[in-house]
Formats: C-alpha cells, structure tokens, sequence
C-alpha cells in the first residue's frame, strides 16, 4: 500500500459501492471536452483494462460498463476505465487527507464534480438515517454550516508583488485560526446530545464570534472586494445545494470550506445511496463501524485557485 493509512477493505468496499453507481461513473468524464476529442488508441493508452478491483469477487458480480450515450461505441470500455480511475483518485484523495489531518481541497475538472456528487450522496444519506439516530441528526446538521471567501482576482492581478507579500498579515492568521475553531467546535458538538435548537444557538454564537474575528481583515482587503460568508443553513443538504452547486463569484478568487468532515463525506457519499437504503439500522451501524475507522474530525475545502491559475499562464492545467 505504500505506505497508505487506511484500511484497504473498506476503502475497496467504497469504491466497489459507489463504482457501480451509473451517476457516478457519468460525472467522472461530464462535459471533458479535451478527454471526447482524444482518438480511441490515446483513450486506450489512459484506461486500465484490467483492474483487479473492478472484477466479480466471490459473489459480488463485476463492475457494470458506462451506459451513457456515445458517439463513438468503441471507446466505451476506455472511457470507463478512466471514469472509474477518477473516481478511485478522488477516494484515495479524501481518504489519504483524512488519514493524515490534512483538508484536502479541490478545484477544477472532474474531480470537483465527483465531490460534489460525494457531498450531495452524503447529505441525502445522513439525513435520512438522523430520523431514527439522535448522532447522525447533529452531524446532518453540520453538513449546513458553509463558509466561502473571495477576493476580486482581477484587482489582485494589478497589483505589485510587494503589495500581495503585505497580504499576508497577522490578521490573516489570526482569521484563518477563528475559522479553524469554529469547524473545530461545530464538529465536537454534533458528537454532543444537544436538541436541534440548542445545537443551532451554540453553532451562532460562533459564528458570531467568527465574524468578529474576520471584521480586521476584511477592513484590510477591502480594496480586493473581500467577503466573507459563513452561515448555518436551513434544510438538508446545504454543503451540496449551496456549495457544490457553484457559488464561486464570477472573476474572483474563491474558498470554501466546511464543517463536514473529509471521512463523513467519504463513508456516507460512497458507502451508500438512497436507493441502497432500505432499513436505516444496516446504514447506521455501517456508517459508525467507518467513522471509527477515520477518526473524523477534519473539515475538507473546495477553491477555484487551480482553474485560475490555468487561464493565467495559458496552460492546459484544468483539462487535465
């Protein structure tokens, strides 16, 4: 395994789950314009046609084949192979980050879209499982508490190098450590037995608390159109509806982040759909057995940084 923390059972279990999911594997090429235009012997040369995590194993019956719509019916079994590739990349990736207390972020392409489809599972699944589990009915609530920051990138690009190095402040830091507590606390109290209203009373005075902390530097970049948004928001899947539908402002240099933990997202946005789930019981106990495996207690983030830096130098970084 290289030297990868986590259990290989469960994350080959996950990526069988999710594999199978038609939604899925169709994300994972979605509107690659670049990918489409390759010849089926480049396609060839991208795909892995014989991997031994796709194949039947004892009773479970092999992967299923892309049955999306193509123009050209030869290239199916490449493009799924490299749709499936992207899914185990983007799984590893979370895992690995999780594993390791880091936030991994994503920006751009394919993998943007398959977290997104990861986050919106998750949401859809643990909030159906919170009607009948008093734990999974905070950590549904977690799921809503959202954060995203931008700066007008169009002004930052004007501007001299030594006016950028001042950006880099104390109350940047300052900012940046408030932002970490506040995920920090709002993950240790969906642990806690708090009642729906008393969790939402704690989880605002924190974010008022937050903003506070954030009012120095925003006074310092405001030059740069500098916003902060952080809420709590009402109903299900906020982190996948407001977030992962794209809410980066158009020519501005955007982060996100939320309390949602890496594995949270991972266990409950692989291990399960809606359609999986006919008792809640089998979910739970599934979902508490992985959480135990992650730990979980680390947020994960989504930026555009890499998409801009791909148009800046007129490279080809974001089709790939």
């Amino acid at each position: 395994m290289g030297g990868y923390p986590l259990d290989p059972g469960f994350m080959l279990h996950a990526y069988r789950s999710v594999a199978r999911e038609q939604e899925v594997l169709k994300t994972a090429i979605a509107g690659d314009d670049r990918l489409m235009s390759l010849s089926d012997g480049e396609l060839e040369s991208l795909g892995i046609s014989q991997s031994h995590a796709d194949g039947a194993i004892n009773s479970d019956p092999p992967l299923p084949v892309l049955e999306a719509s193509l123009s050209r019916e030869g290239s199916r079994e490449y493009l799924t192979g490299i749709a499936r590739a992207r899914i185990a990349s983007t799984m590893k990736s979370i895992g690995y980050c999780a594993s390791k207390d880091l936030v991994p972020l994503f920006g751009g392409g394919s993998f943007e879209k398959l977290v997104g489809v990861f986050a919106a599972r998750a949401a859809q699944v643990i909030d159906r499982v919170s009607d009948d589990d008093p734990y999974w009915r905070n950590r549904s609530r977690v799921l809503n508490l959202a954060h995203d920051e931008y700066i007008n990138d169009d002004v930052l690009s004007e501007m001299p190098v030594d006016e950028v190095l001042k950006l880099r402040s104390v109350a940047w830091g300052k900012q940046a450590e408030a932002r970490e507590e506040l995920f920090e606390a709002a993950a240790e109290l969906a642990h806690e037995a708090l009642n729906e209203d008393d969790f939402d009373k704690a989880v605002g005075s924190r974010i008022r608390s937050y903003r506070s902390a954030a009012e120095e530097i925003r006074r310092e970049r405001a030059a740069l159109s500098f916003n902060i948004k952080c809420e709590l928001l009402k109903g299900t899947g906020g982190i996948a509806a407001s977030v992962m539908g794209g809410t980066a402002v158009s020519g501005a240099f955007s982060q996100m982040q939320t309390a949602m933990g890496a594995g949270t997202l991972l266990l409950a946005g692989c291990l399960w759909s809606l359609n999986r789930i006919t008792e809640n019981k089998p979910a739970v106990d599934q979902l508490r057995l992985a959480e135990q495996e992650f730990q979980d207690n680390i947020c994960f983030g989504m930026h555009n940084f890499y998409r801009n830096l791909a148009s800046g130098l007129g490279s080809d970084l974001e089709s790939k």
